[in-house]
């Protein structure tokens, strides 16, 4: 008996069954990506410097800085039960970034794999293009 105990133990163990699961966000293409933020419910996230999205980003995401001092704290004032679509440079800190909302309780988080560097979808114009 003890020895089948063990190994259903072993088996919890190994297949994380019964233990906690713990959530992955979700990384998109250029044209899912694209999809996802058409939709209202979508909270659409910038996670690069302030000077690299005003040099020109995804139309309709706000700017929350990956590196300040505030990032969590501005995160937190986003709705947990709405999706979050989140995107950077090149997808490093999208990536952490997702797993901070994951680690903050939100359930769909999402990020542009290879991020802005590679988007090829709608983009709101930089501040000096808007001028000209």
């Amino acid at each position: 008996m003890r020895r089948i105990i063990t190994t259903i133990l072993l088996l919890f163990c190994i297949t994380g069954a019964g233990f906690s699961q713990t959530s992955q966000f979700t990384s998109l293409n250029n044209a899912d990506f694209a999809k996802l933020i058409k939709k209202k419910s979508v909270q659409l996230v910038d996670v690069r410097s302030e000077r690299e999205y005003s040099k020109g980003h995804i139309k309709g995401a706000v700017n929350i800085e990956y590196s300040s001092k505030g990032f969590s704290r501005k995160l937190a004032e986003l709705k947990k039960k709405k999706p979050v679509a989140v995107y950077c440079m090149s997808g490093k800190r999208s990536k952490s970034a997702a797993k901070v909302l994951l680690e903050m309780g939100f359930k769909k988080v999402y990020e542009l794999d290879n991020g802005f560097r590679n988007w090829d979808g709608a983009k709101e114009p930089s501040a000096n293009n808007s001028q000209q």
